[in-house]
């Protein structure tokens, strides 16, 4: 009996922690990413309600040059437009 004794060939790949510390890594990539994009989405909203807001105010200034009198409440708004009233408080 001839026996020639070869060292175990090692299977190609990757081992399990490999992958799951390469999981890991993505998980937490993906995880600042959304964050990242939380905050961009909160400072767009802001940005486009401050913009909101100064228009409104250019137009009371409008109003109130074209009208000679403070514009009304909403209450008044709902009346003098016909706006539906589930809108009143």
């Amino acid at each position: 009996m001839n026996r020639s004794h070869h060292p175990p060939r090692r299977e190609r790949g990757f081992t399990l922690i490999e992958l799951m510390i390469v999981i890991a890594i993505i998980g937490i990539l993906i995880g600042a990413a959304v964050i990242g994009f939380k905050a961009a989405q909160k400072a767009g909203n802001e940005a486009a309600t401050l913009q909101d807001l100064k228009t409104i105010a250019a137009i009371e200034i409008q109003y109130f040059n074209t009208h000679n009198r403070a514009f009304g409440t909403f209450e008044q708004l709902i009346k003098d437009v016909g706006l539906d009233t589930r809108f009143s408080g």
